[in-house]
């Protein structure tokens, strides 16, 4: 639980062009989850004040419009971010709003 599936898919393209430990890989490259939640917190509110629209889809039924801001936070932090964590700040920013 300390990369993301999309940095584990990295470094095993990595393995075959340069094999050396994982971890050295994970280093080395920058891929361990971003643990420091104001980081993915921020991340999340410039999603969802970038994305307007989705959020009202979501609210008005449309689940698959959460995953897409998912996804925009995901590009934010480059993949880094634990897109649970991710999804439940997004859950709870909006229920706040």
């Amino acid at each position: 639980d300390e990369i993301t599936v999309k940095s584990g898919q990295r470094v095993i393209e990595e393995l075959v062009v340069n094999p050396r430990p994982p971890w050295e890989i994970v280093k080395a490259l920058g891929l361990d989850k971003i643990t420091k939640n104001h980081i993915v917190e921020d991340a999340v509110e410039e999603a969802l004040k970038e994305n307007p629209q989705a959020v009202q889809d979501y609210l008005g039924g449309k689940s698959e419009a959460l995953n897409f801001v998912v996804g925009q936070v995901m590009r934010k932090t480059n993949g880094r971010a634990d897109p649970k964590t991710v999804l439940e700040l997004l859950k709870g920013k909006i229920e706040l709003s």
